[in-house]
């Protein structure tokens, strides 16, 4: 992501690269900067398979399906059902990862090995992360679609 020492509204350009919907004021914190950058070579690498129709097709995939898949897991996870938190997480961490949203996948992987050792304390906490991430991932999906139409 393009930093700059000013964010006044004249420095930032009209439209970043592909893959940014937004800006960091310094200093930059490197959660939030995660939570917010995709994976250029993943959306790259579609693109050369499908072109923006594939991109414009997955996200919408992602958007629909990932939403129902953290509503799941957030649900288990207020029941304290581990196996089900494990299983929501799993689908979503392939597709966030196919897309490029790298932080959302590495959070289901760790929600993944959570819910294998039935640590269901912590994973009320961890699939609100993940929520925010997938919001974020959607978010910035939808301004790289946006780029490319």
């Amino acid at each position: 992501m393009p930093t700059t020492g000013t964010a006044a509204p004249i420095a930032r350009p009209v439209r970043w690269p592909v893959a940014t919907a937004d800006y960091l004021r310094k200093p930059i914190d490197p959660p939030r900067l995660i939570a917010r950058v995709l994976d250029r070579h993943a959306i790259a690498r579609l693109h050369t398979f499908g072109g923006p129709p594939l991109v414009a097709r997955m996200a919408a995939l992602f958007a629909e399906s990932g939403a129902g898949r953290i509503r799941a897991a957030a649900d288990a996870a207020s029941r304290g059902d581990c196996p089900a938190v494990g299983d929501a997480l799993h689908s979503l961490k392939s597709s966030a990862a196919q897309l490029g949203a790298t932080a959302l996948a590495l959070t289901c992987q760790e929600g993944e090995t959570r819910a294998r050792a039935h640590d269901a304390a912590s994973l009320e906490a961890l699939v609100a992360d993940a929520a925010a991430q997938f919001a974020a991932a959607v978010r910035d999906l939808e301004y790289v679609v946006g780029s490319t139409e």
